[in-house]
């Protein structure tokens, strides 16, 4: 109780809880136990009755009861497999608060605060297997002892939303240093581009601060122009850590270099 109210103060403010989905219809699990307990208790009935028939019908007491016994068990086996699966939805979730954020779904929750996060990447992987092809999605944060945090996220609601609010917290906690290490003429690197006082670096280009015109974030992929209306990069999202750490820097710079 101590170490988890130590925590609930570490994290600071829930902010959203990312829950699991129910596909295809399925009832919420408060629901699914009830109207698993429900099947199980008629079931039951109905098969020892039915031993109770085969009984009155002359058949052996050991057969009736075989039959009301495989009956009970076969009820008893879906009970604890649909128990298992409600245990299993019930802890498929993730809180975000304002210093981190908690998964519950395993034996031991998962805790990650945004100030020790260096990287975050998401990440689609897909797989072909008997001519279907099935996709998932993946959010991963890197800490600063090198540990990663990596989670799928089609199983919760509103998984879009939670790679943005993530996206958005880690950016706020390494902003800060992101623009120390460029004023003192650094360089912050992003996967295959880079940002300095200069500009922008790509494969060995720069795009200067004056000939860039725009930079977008768009869903699968960052979009950079220049003053000619050129595209002069366009990266996809998944091979840049901290995509939108890279767009609000790169956002913020022009404005620094022009103030100085």
């Amino acid at each position: 109780m101590g170490d988890q109210a130590w925590l609930d103060e570490e994290l600071g403010r829930r902010e959203r809880v990312f829950a699991h989905v129910d596909l295809g219809g399925k009832p919420p699990a408060e629901r699914r136990r009830a109207a698993a307990t429900r099947t199980a208790v008629v079931a039951c009935g109905v098969f020892l009755i039915f031993g109770l028939v085969l009984l009155g019908r002359g058949s052996s007491l050991l057969f009736a009861g075989s039959v009301a016994g495989l009956g009970i068990g076969l009820i008893a086996w879906m009970w604890v497999h649909t128990s298992r699966l409600i245990k299993w939805e019930t802890s498929n979730r993730v809180e975000v608060h304002a210093n981190g954020l908690i998964d519950y779904l395993g034996k031991v929750p998962r805790v990650v605060f945004w100030e020790e996060v260096v990287e975050y990447r998401t990440s689609r992987d897909t797989a072909t297997i008997n001519g279907v092809t099935y996709s998932a999605s993946t959010i991963t944060l890197r800490r600063e002892d090198g540990t990663d945090y990596a989670r799928g996220i089609d199983g919760l609601v509103a998984s879009g939303e939670l790679v943005s609010l993530v996206s958005e917290r880690v950016t706020e906690a390494r902003l800060p240093g992101a623009l120390e290490t460029v004023r003192a003429g650094g360089t912050v690197v992003f996967g295959n581009l880079a940002l300095d006082s200069r500009g922008v670096h790509h494969g060995g280009r720069t795009l200067t601060w004056e000939q860039a015109q725009s930079l977008v974030l768009h869903p699968r992929h960052v979009a950079i122009r220049d003053t000619h209306g050129e595209e002069w990069v366009s990266e996809p999202i998944d091979a840049i850590p901290n995509a939108h750490l890279f767009v609000t820097l790169a956002k913020q710079l022009p404005g620094e270099q022009s103030s100085h």
